[in-house]
């Protein structure tokens, strides 16, 4: 009995274990169907600038301006929605891409910069995601205010072939009433005519005539004045219509013409009136870079008069220290020292502002002569030889030889460099190095590069490096003046040479600045060459 009882419990347990298996693999099998069935889908609905609905047709090429905003609205499609999804919207372009998540099916762009630009979206939650559905568009202010006026050169054409077609619909209604009244006319005089002959047989006796004389002589006379040829009434002949069809006929094409004529006034006023448009829009321009250049000069000045007010307020102490108290002489030399090396400065001060006003005022006039480049840089390292000892600073030069003598202003070109030596001494720690390298290109045109260790400079230092009286973040490590009007007199004087100038830099691995010279010197509309 124990044995029967052992042997079915065997084989009860196979079988529940062998009932467990299959319905495990129903429920995964199940999942995998339900997954297979629930489908995500991420679908682009409707594109809106500023307020017109794009059609889907003309998705391919869409292009917008600055000034309009840009709407996408989306969802997704699914036949599972029990679990909570997001969407990612990514916008790319060739400088920047901005990514965000977000859970509303729409999303605005404005003010967008000028560029290609490629919108990708898709839906995702803790198990799925779908396919990125991908949109083109381009920012291109001169392209879309081109569409706009091939739209409006459309509707106009259009507007024409409408008054053309009802111009054509009444000429041929003046053409149908003529064939009418050709056919009616005939007839009608037709009638009038038998009627005149049934009358004449059915005249009244003059018996009759003189009864009715007899009893109102007063209406008999007036129905014989009114029955005389002269007082009948006369009927328009078919030529005199046919000659009042033409005169119609006339006026209609002088309307016409008329009209032609007020339509190319309408376009022409239009065209002006968009031309004066673009007049404002320059005027606001040149209005507000004017209002920034004042701007940007208070500032300069503001600061120029307080880098001038420290060294005046230390040579007023010094000068009262020398005249209030018995000094040695070798304490008053030092004073007399530090007075004279606080004057250089302000005198330096001085002369940048005088620079700056003349390189506003009037055309930076140009000494040219062939020049040699590696003698520049060699005359500018021995004269700053000093103020990089004081420092500790190397000065190496790593100069390309058998350079071509260039057509340059030799002092110019060396104001530009010495510029950017004594800056690089400046805003170098104590024990870096800074090297002199020059070269030349593939366009013939010669590169002069100054690198250092120093500071090193911000992206939002670089963007305005060249400005005039910028100020950057980095500081001079030795307490040394900056106006800021360096580097704004390196651009404008290697602009006078037709060269251009950049940097390379990265806050604290220091800073190379750069510019090219062309060898052959292009004299320009307004450059004076003595």
């Amino acid at each position: 009995m124990l044995k029967n009882t052992l042997k079915m419990w065997h084989f009860g347990k196979e079988n529940i274990i062998i009932l467990f298996l299959f319905f495990l693999l129903c429920v995964i099998m199940l999942n995998g169907e339900s997954r297979k069935n629930n489908t995500y889908i991420t679908m682009p609905d409707n594109i809106i600038i500023d307020k017109d609905t794009i059609k889907k047709s003309d998705w391919k090429n869409i292009v917008i301006s600055q000034k309009d905003s840009i709407t996408f609205t989306y969802h997704c499609e699914s036949n599972d929605t029990s679990l909570p999804f997001l969407f990612n919207v990514k916008l790319q372009n060739e400088k920047d891409i901005n990514t965000q998540s977000t859970n509303s099916g729409i999303i605005i762009y404005y003010g967008l910069p000028e560029g290609k630009y490629d919108l990708s979206i898709f839906a995702f939650s803790q198990r799925w995601s779908t396919n990125p559905a991908t949109i083109w568009f381009r920012v291109n202010n001169r392209e879309d205010s081109l569409n706009k006026v091939i739209k409006l050169l459309i509707y106009e054409v259009k507007s024409l072939k409408q008054k053309k077609n009802f111009s054509e619909t009444a000429i041929a209604v003046n053409k149908s009433f003529l064939i009418i009244i050709s056919i009616i006319l005939p007839i009608f005089f037709v009638i009038i005519f038998i009627l005149i002959k049934f009358r004449k047989k059915l005249q009244i006796e003059p018996k009759f005539d003189e009864y009715y004389e007899e009893i109102s002589p007063t209406l008999y006379f007036e129905e014989q004045l009114m029955n005389t040829p002269e007082k009948q009434t006369v009927k328009p002949s078919y030529e005199d219509m046919t000659e009042e069809n033409s005169q119609l006929r006339e006026e209609i094409n002088s309307l016409r013409k008329q009209i032609d004529i007020l339509q190319n006034r309408s376009y022409e006023m239009k065209k002006k009136n968009k031309e004066l448009e673009e007049k404002v829009d320059k005027l606001s321009k040149g209005k507000k870079e004017l209002e920034e250049l004042q701007k940007q000069k208070d500032e300069l000045f503001a600061v120029i008069i307080h880098d001038i007010k420290n060294p005046v307020a230390l040579i007023k102490s010094l000068v009262e220290l020398l005249r209030s108290y018995d000094l040695s002489a070798t304490e008053q030399q030092e004073i007399i020292a530090d007075i004279f090396e606080t004057t250089t400065k302000i005198v330096s001060l001085s002369q940048e502002v005088s620079r700056i006003l003349s390189l506003e005022t009037t055309s930076i006039t140009l000494s040219i002569e062939p020049t040699n480049i590696n003698d520049v840089i060699n005359d500018v390292c021995r004269r700053n030889t000093v103020s990089a000892k004081n420092k500790s600073i190397n000065i190496l030069l790593d100069l390309k030889q058998d350079l071509p003598e260039a057509e340059l202003d030799f002092q110019k070109v060396e104001e530009i460099i010495d510029n950017l030596v004594s800056n690089a001494i400046k805003f170098s720690h104590a024990g870096g190095e800074i090297r002199l390298r020059s070269n030349i290109s593939e366009d013939n045109s010669l590169i002069i590069e100054v690198s250092d260790n120093g500071l090193g400079l911000s992206e939002g230092d670089i963007q305005k490096a060249f400005q005039r009286g910028a100020r950057l973040s980095a500081k001079p490590t030795g307490n040394e003046p900056s106006s800021g009007l360096g580097l704004w007199i390196v651009r404008k004087l290697v602009e006078a040479h037709n060269g251009r100038v950049w940097v390379k830099s990265a806050l604290g691995k220091g800073s190379t600045f750069a510019f090219s010279l062309p060898v052959a010197h292009i004299k320009q509309e307004n450059e004076q060459v003595n």
